[in-house]
């Protein structure tokens, strides 16, 4: 069939924009913006029908095309044509402006010619203060939007925009009002000492502070930590002076005490130190041996003895006693002086008191040490400082350390050991053979003991 279109459409091509409704295509008029922007809004679905009839109409459902809008050049006839696909783009697909091909490069609906927010997906500025809505921090105040501190209070209004322990400064100086020791007065700090110029008694001078409170600077005051009376005007106070209401005239030793009220009239001390509490002060006391305690207090008045020890105790210091350890012989003839030892007991002979002496038995081993203190001086022993007879009770004991019945386990042991001493020469042939005997012997005699007991 032959088709004769109109004369009207013999004009030039024009753009119709087609709404997908229901399953059909309708063609709209395309406004003067869209034919100057023109693109094709979705490119991959096309219309395949025969152009049999004007503005023949592509059925969406049966193309499969599942976008909402398309735009395509429509031909002399009317019919469909596939836009050429250097007409097509990709930006528009999401775009739901009506002129189809404003970019929109944060994919948030609003196209970026028309967005304030471009690159950000946020869609708005509640408070129109050129600040979009997911980058103010207060999106609903016009005055604010940044808060470079964090401290909850927008820049614009924060005296310190920078520190968040400030934010006001309600007298102005300069310093904010969490830190200011002066809130309420402006530099009203002059010397920096921390105390405001309003209730500062010394505002000039951060070193001169009123101790005493009574109004008057340390360093002019005469009274420091005391009231402000002076009566006698010797720059001493009357709390503090020993003699109030005298000249200080009558100071013999110019000690700044005033003689009646001076333990030590002659001898200046302004610190009237007295130790024994005598009253009668240390600068004035006696001392006939200089050593620095006075003659009441010393122990030894007449021998220097400044550390005033005493061993035993009754009174005399060691310098002047005749017998520190109190034990009866003389500190002359006594072989340990600083230790009780009336016996004067000397095992070994050496001059030193067993009670002094730090090897009573010339072992050669301390007695801290010594396993068997009290080895004979004759006898040869060993490296723990015992004879071969000290050796074997050392380790095999005595036989009551033996149930009665298993006694003879001693006997074995003295054996061994007494065998042991003689091999190395701590015990004689005869010393073995005598510790032997003597261990049968007793062992005999614990069990005849025993069976008495039985009968």
């Amino acid at each position: 069939m032959t088709f004769k279109p109109a004369a009207s459409l013999l004009a030039p091509r024009v753009l119709t924009t087609l709404a997908l409704t229901g399953a059909l295509l309708v063609p709209t008029a395309a406004s003067a913006d869209e034919v100057e922007d023109c693109c094709v809004a979705v490119c991959e679905q096309w219309c395949e029908d025969t152009c049999n009839q004007f503005y023949d109409i592509c059925v969406a459902a049966a193309e499969g095309n599942e976008h909402e809008l398309l735009i395509c050049e429509i031909n002399l006839l009317g019919c469909l044509n596939a836009c050429p696909v250097d007409d097509c783009t990709d930006d528009c697909v999401a775009d739901p402006v009506p002129d189809g091909c404003a970019a929109d490069s944060d994919g948030d609906g609003v196209p970026d010619d028309s967005d304030l927010c471009e690159g950000d997906d946020a869609t708005g500025d509640a408070d129109a203060d050129g600040f979009c809505g997911d980058t103010d921090l207060f999106p609903d105040d016009s005055s604010e939007w940044a808060d470079s501190d964090g401290d909850g209070v927008g820049d614009n209004g924060d005296l310190f925009p920078d520190d968040p322990n400030e934010t006001g400064d309600a007298d102005g100086d300069g310093v904010g009002d969490n830190s200011d020791p002066c809130d309420g007065f402006p530099n009203d700090d002059v010397d920096g000492d921390g105390i405001c110029d309003a209730s500062d008694v010394c505002p000039t001078d951060p070193a001169d502070l009123d101790d005493d409170n009574d109004g008057v600077c340390d360093v002019e005051d005469v009274c420091v930590g005391a009231d402000n009376v002076d009566s006698d005007g010797d720059q001493i106070c009357d709390d503090l002076d020993l003699c109030a209401g005298n000249d200080a005239t009558g100071d013999t030793d110019s000690d700044g005490l005033c003689d009646a009220s001076d333990n030590c009239p002659e001898d200046a001390n302004s610190d009237q130190a007295d130790a024994d509490g005598d009253e009668i002060g240390d600068a004035c006391e006696a001392d006939s041996d200089l050593d620095g305690v006075i003659d009441d207090d010393d122990n030894c008045p007449d021998d220097a003895n400044d550390d005033q020890s005493d061993l035993d105790g009754d009174g005399d210091g060691d310098a002047c006693d005749d017998d520190d350890d109190d034990d009866g012989v003389p500190d002359a003839s006594d072989n340990c002086p600083f230790y009780d030892n009336a016996d004067q007991a000397d095992f070994d002979g050496d001059g030193y008191g067993d009670v002094c002496d730090g090897d009573d038995d010339a072992d050669g081993v301390s007695d801290e040490v010594d396993s068997c203190p009290g080895t004979p001086l004759s006898a040869p022993f060993d490296a723990l400082g015992c004879s071969g007879a000290q050796r074997v009770e050392l380790i095999c004991g005595v036989p009551d350390d033996y149930t009665w019945h298993r006694r003879y386990r001693y006997v074995a042991c003295v054996t061994r050991e007494a065998n042991s001493g003689w091999r190395s020469g701590l015990l004689t042939l005869r010393e073995r053979a005598r510790l032997i005997r003597q261990s049968v012997h007793e062992v005999w005699v614990h069990y005849v003991r025993r069976l008495l007991r039985w009968c």
